[in-house]
């Protein structure tokens, strides 16, 4: 598994998947999940389970040209495959990175927790292999190849939050809009904040309007929660994390 250069090893090794073999003819690795496209072609078919999982970064990267890395689903023996697009998530696990502690961009770094969705795809991906449990499907991110009108050629709702792909508390029960391109305040920082999420809290008024107090906030983040837990897109282990994020928020 891996990101970025990590999955350019993947791929690689891809190469040979079907010829290096494992004594009794069997694959050496039992299944795959890959972060990053590592361009714009679909990955290969082979003969184990593979979730790939492109961050937003991806998607946005590759939106304007057409995406050609996406593949169908698939359950055939010779051809497990699922394609996970998280909404909001950025290439960068930029929570737990030192680098954005001295604040190096433009633009409000994201927290969104890069690692639990990377979890969750790990997670479905064991469970296929081990336990032969078929993961449930996701819609890709929603594009609309238009950026005249919020400058993002996917599709955004009216918070900025891309529309499709793997949902999750932070733009289902929205206080900021989740990008994924920001530069940096220098330019030996412009890559750094350009792998990185942005996070651009909305405006005050906004947050009267979707929410009483704060209360009814953590209330809805919760029930979504409960909702994405049940369904099998957020691992349990990570619940408390949300919770107290959602308690950290002021709503006014």
């Amino acid at each position: 598994m891996g990101t970025s250069a990590s999955s350019g090893t993947v791929r690689t090794y891809f190469n040979v998947h079907t010829d290096l073999r494992m004594p009794d003819g069997g694959p050496i690795f039992d299944g795959f999940l890959l972060t990053s496209t590592n361009g714009n072609t679909p990955l290969p078919i082979v003969d184990v389970p593979m979730i790939q999982m492109p961050t937003q970064t991806e998607v946005e990267t590759w939106a304007e040209k057409g995406i050609a890395y996406r593949r169908p689903d698939s359950d055939a023996r010779g051809n497990r495959f699922r394609l996970y697009e998280v909404a909001g998530m950025p290439h960068n696990n930029s929570r737990a990175s030192p680098y954005f502690l001295n604040d190096p961009c433009t633009l409000p770094v994201t927290d969104f927790p890069a690692g639990a969705f990377t979890a969750l795809g790990l997670n479905h991906l064991i469970d296929w292999i081990a336990k032969d449990k078929t993961p449930p499907h996701a819609p890709p991110i929603a594009m609309d190849q238009d950026a005249g009108n919020d400058g993002s050629f996917l599709a955004l709702d009216e918070f900025g939050n891309a529309k499709g792909g793997v949902r999750n508390v932070w733009v289902d029960v929205p206080v900021a809009g989740y990008g994924v391109f920001a530069k940096g305040k220098t330019p030996e920082t412009n890559r750094l904040c350009m792998l990185d999420g942005t996070k651009v809290p909305l405006p005050e008024a906004t947050l009267r309007k979707l929410y009483a107090d704060r209360a009814q906030y953590q209330s809805r983040v919760n029930q979504r929660l409960e909702e994405l837990i049940r369904d099998g897109w957020f691992l349990p282990e990570y619940a408390g994390l949300v919770r107290e994020d959602a308690k950290a928020v002021n709503i006014p």
